[in-house]
């Protein structure tokens, strides 16, 4: 996420910044693919739905806090997921 969040005013050529974010997003796709698969219930599990199973807790940003954080939703977590992919694969 350090590297999502900073890229932009960091050293370096156009190029090599914007290849640098799209791998970093794609990474943390897949890395939140793999967690929420160990960690919750599948995507098309046969008791409730996407957006009512609980997922793993999304974190978005580099700050660190003292407050608890909740659980997402199976389905916000393949929305960030699909959104991630999306971007990434656009930059790359």
């Amino acid at each position: 996420m350090t590297i999502i969040m900073s890229v932009d005013g960091s050293d370096g050529s156009e190029e090599d910044r914007v290849n640098l974010k799209g791998e970093a997003l794609v990474l943390r796709a897949w890395y939140y693919f793999q967690l929420v698969n160990l960690y919750a219930l599948p995507y098309n599990a046969a008791v409730g739905t996407p957006e009512t199973n609980s997922g793993v807790v999304l974190m978005l940003s580099p700050e660190i806090s003292g407050k608890r954080y909740s659980r997402s939703s199976v389905g916000e977590v393949y929305k960030q997921i699909t959104e991630d992919l999306e971007e990434g694969i656009a930059l790359l």
